[in-house]
């Protein structure tokens, strides 16, 4: 009777056992590229940069024709920088722009080409030439990332011309720092780095990170929310006008035509009317008197001929 009851269990933790290996197995099955990327950030945010890279990168493998294939590789390259990984992000980054597969996200590849090129001038305390190269390259990656037209992110372009204004107080351009910064207020007032560019303004000698808080973020959406709700509503009336003012337009340019012409004749006519039309009278007289004789001859020509066939 023991060993039957021993049999029994030894065959269920079998049978138990090939269970939880199936269950397992399904957890391995890949997950949808989207779960792949949302973990490799919820990672990032930990500060678990080695996993976020990897999840990152399993995206990658398991989905290479995923429409995320560039987010991932650009969020790899955030991972790379953090753990200090430089010449593998450049590496990276450079192939990405050599590729050019999607140019909408180009800027977003300046702009951490120019983060790349700061960290680089960070390893060079003491040597001022060095320093002063490295944050040079950064700005021409910037300017081509805020300058670049066949994109709108809005969002890169602003960081761009926000990282522009704390390089140059670092190489001690403080004019020039303040310029970018009130570029940033001015061109991009729904980004979240609005708050930030008015603050460097007042002290454009501050090279420190400055960190969005909660409430400048906040503050940021929510003049995204009125910039838009402000886009909406200036549609419906200009658009009204718009047909107006075309229908105006056509209306407006013949007569802007015809006033301009009569200026130009009249112009004309008032320095001209008293010499060329004696000189006009002169060959209309004479004319005439030139028309009635060649035809006489012609008319003897023929009789000529005429009588000598005869």
């Amino acid at each position: 009777m023991r060993f039957r009851i021993l049999l029994f269990l030894f065959i269920l933790s079998i049978f138990l056992l090939q269970c939880s290996k199936g269950k397992k197995g399904e957890g391995l099955t890949p997950a949808a590229p989207q779960e792949y990327l949302t973990k490799g950030d919820q990672l990032m945010k930990e500060h678990n940069y080695q996993e976020a890279l990897e999840s990152y990168g399993n995206l990658l493998i398991h989905f290479p024709t995923s429409d995320l294939h560039i987010d991932a590789q650009l969020k790899m390259a955030s991972a790379l920088e953090k753990l200090q990984r430089y010449e593998d992000q450049s590496q990276l980054l450079l192939r990405l722009l050599r590729e050019n597969i999607i140019p909408e996200r180009v800027p977003e590849i300046y702009l951490q080409l120019g983060r790349l090129m700061e960290n680089f001038a960070s390893f060079n305390p003491g040597i001022f030439s060095t320093d002063t190269t490295d944050y040079r390259e950064a700005l021409q990656y910037y300017r081509k990332a805020s300058n670049y037209e066949d994109s709108e992110l809005t969002a890169a372009k602003a960081e761009a011309l926000y990282r522009s204004g704390l390089v140059s107080a670092k190489l001690g351009q403080f004019d020039e720092a303040a310029a970018y910064y009130q570029k940033v207020i001015l061109l991009y007032p729904e980004s979240e780095l609005v708050n930030l560019a008015k603050i460097k303004v007042q002290n454009p000698q501050d090279t420190s990170e400055i960190e969005l808080t909660e409430a400048q973020l906040a503050a940021a959406d929510q003049a995204k929310a009125e910039a838009a709700e402000a886009a909406g509503k200036s549609e419906s009336p200009v658009e009204q006008p718009a047909e107006e003012e075309e229908g105006n337009m056509d209306n407006l340019i013949p007569e802007t035509i015809q006033t301009a012409e009569p200026e130009y004749e009249a112009a004309a006519d008032s320095t001209i009317t008293t010499e060329p039309e004696q000189e006009n009278l002169q060959p209309e007289t004479e004319q005439p008197t030139e028309v009635p004789t060649v035809p006489v001859e012609e008319t003897t020509v023929p009789a000529d001929s005429s009588a000598q066939t005869e």
